[in-house]
């Protein structure tokens, strides 16, 4: 009983005077029961960047029973307030239709806004949306244009689905030599993935021999 209200009072005693910083802190070391309350006392505040993380807490059940109404709330009013996190999570939400409705329309407009301000998480879902025409036209170039973009920036994921382009020749000349390279790069950053396609490619070159 004495641990616990020790505990109570350190949380108290932390979210009284915290800031941002001491929030994403204990985020990030996993104490959620310490940076929910400063993210909810800051978001109540309209601090944005609390506002994302209270999202991103809800959507994934950190310290919390997953909510995803909330999610889209909290991710939507970061969003509201500038923070292009926060506007490519409410993106997700809406392409999963996690929380609201379903609108890769909605999405694609969100992704858009994220990309064009350097959120390369958002530039590579948007490149799917062009890949699978989900929320726009279905338009190749324009993929590779956005995945490339984010590979540069070394999104990894972003590079296994370049490199899948250039294999299989969607919006660029067919290169088995570039999707090695991408597949490589991507493998070389610890995305297991690119190792799998790489090794893929390699059998699948000694077969077309």
């Amino acid at each position: 009983m004495k641990k616990l209200i020790l505990s109570v009072n350190l949380i108290l005693t932390l979210c009284f005077g915290a800031n941002i910083d001491d929030a994403i802190s204990s985020y990030k070391k996993g104490d959620y029961n310490i940076a929910l309350p400063i993210f909810q006392k800051l978001a109540n505040k309209n601090d944005s960047l609390a506002q994302e993380y209270l999202g991103l807490m809800y959507a994934d059940g950190l310290g919390v029973k997953i909510d995803y109404v909330k999610a889209y709330e909290y991710s939507k009013k970061s969003c509201d307030n500038k923070n292009m996190k926060g506007c490519y999570n409410q993106g997700v939400l809406l392409s999963f239709g996690k929380g609201v409705k379903q609108n890769h329309f909605e999405s694609t407009k969100l992704y858009e806004k994220s990309c064009n301000a350097q959120v390369y998480s958002a530039c590579h879902n948007l490149g799917l949306n062009y890949f699978s025409g989900n929320g726009v036209f279905l338009d190749f170039t324009k993929a590779v244009e956005l995945f490339s973009k984010a590979c540069e920036n070394a999104y990894l994921t972003s590079c296994v689905n370049l490199g899948y382009m250039y294999q299989n020749a969607y919006g660029v000349n067919k290169d088995y030599k570039k999707a090695k390279d991408l597949y490589k790069k991507s493998c070389d950053g610890g995305f297991q993935k690119g190792c799998e396609f790489l090794e893929a490619t390699f059998l699948l070159q000694e077969l077309e021999k």
